[in-house]
């Protein structure tokens, strides 16, 4: 038996996970021995990972966690099951964000050539581009979407590794994060507290939404796109049928990258060293857990939610039905 991981809830039973984001005709079936429990979890339901230097976004291949570390920067390997280090591999350049396209990590670059690293044998390729500040990335099943907050969005040509196209951004717009829901890739614009819809067929972009101040991470529940507001500390729902914010919820102080369970949208409070479980149905606040200092990231693997802590160099790992 399989189930399918997309970035959106699939008609298997909705799983999604941050930073894989397939289309229809390249989805990847994981199976379900991936997901098992973890016996190193205390009765609480959280575990710590350390020795992951500054963690601030991860990535999910079905198998492997993948950390991206700005203090080197350092992308390192983790084993789901065992929550052990199994590889790192040093990158040229700082950035801040992790997709996975299948077969190679692509991490965001800031002001450096851009790489990719093979999921395997952590091989690293040199691809020859830069992003000035890199910021978000996401994969739509052909492309990478990788922002720059001064260069616009990127789009990448996964066999080429060539830009194709900068659909939007690149007027001082500040795009940080990129998300897939199957048809678009929706961008948020930090300068203009707004979220772009671009179609991934056409790279042209459409709509845009107006959200709450200084927009950050995005996360897409099937239907639904979440939009979390750094600058005031809320979430905005977004429905993408009618490109219009259908609730707004209030979390922590500075939130970032969220991620989705399946039934929850999680948001991690990078000045409250905390984060948020949204019940999707009623918009509540069902839960607000305590993990590590400066968490930036939260990555779904299909049993746990994982935190990525910054400045105390940590992973929390939370049982996403623990209660």
């Amino acid at each position: 038996m399989s189930v399918k991981i997309e970035n959106k809830v699939n008609a298997a039973g909705g799983l999604s996970t941050r930073g894989l984001a397939l289309s229809k005709k390249h989805l990847r079936f994981i199976p379900l021995h991936a997901f098992t429990l973890n016996p190193d979890l205390s009765e609480s339901g959280i575990a710590t990972i350390s020795s992951v230097g500054l963690a601030y976004t991860m990535c999910f291949d079905g198998k492997y966690m993948w950390v991206f570390s700005i203090s080197s920067p350092v992308l390192y390997k983790v084993d789901i099951r065992t929550n052990a280090v199994v590889g790192s591999v040093a990158l040229s350049g700082n950035g801040f964000n992790v997709c996975y396209d299948g077969k190679y990590i692509r991490p965001t670059s800031a002001h450096t050539v851009a790489q990719k690293v093979d999921a395997d044998t952590l091989a690293v390729t040199d691809l020859g581009t830069t992003n000035s500040y890199g910021q978000g990335a996401c994969f739509d099943g052909v492309h990478a979407w990788m922002t720059g907050y001064y260069s616009g969005v990127k789009v990448i040509d996964t066999q080429t590794d060539a830009v194709i196209a900068t659909p939007y951004g690149s007027g001082g717009e500040s795009p940080v994060e990129t998300c897939f829901d199957g048809t678009h890739v929706w961008v948020t614009a930090n300068a203009s507290n707004l979220v772009v819809k671009i179609d991934a067929a056409t790279l042209v972009a459409g709509a845009t939404v107006a959200v709450g101040a200084g927009p950050m991470g995005l996360v897409f529940d099937g239907t639904h796109m979440w939009c979390v507001n750094l600058s005031d500390g809320t979430v905005s729902k977004i429905d993408v049928a009618t490109d219009t914010v259908v609730a707004t919820v209030t979390v922590g102080s500075s939130p970032y990258f969220p991620c989705f369970d399946g039934a929850y949208v999680w948001v991690p409070n990078k000045a409250s060293g905390t984060v948020s479980k949204i019940d999707i149905v009623t918009n509540a606040v069902v839960d607000t857990i305590t993990v590590g200092a400066d968490p930036a990231s939260c990555v779904f693997d299909g049993t746990h939610v994982w935190v990525a802590n910054g400045s105390a160099g940590s992973i929390t790992k939370i049982l996403a039905r623990r209660n």
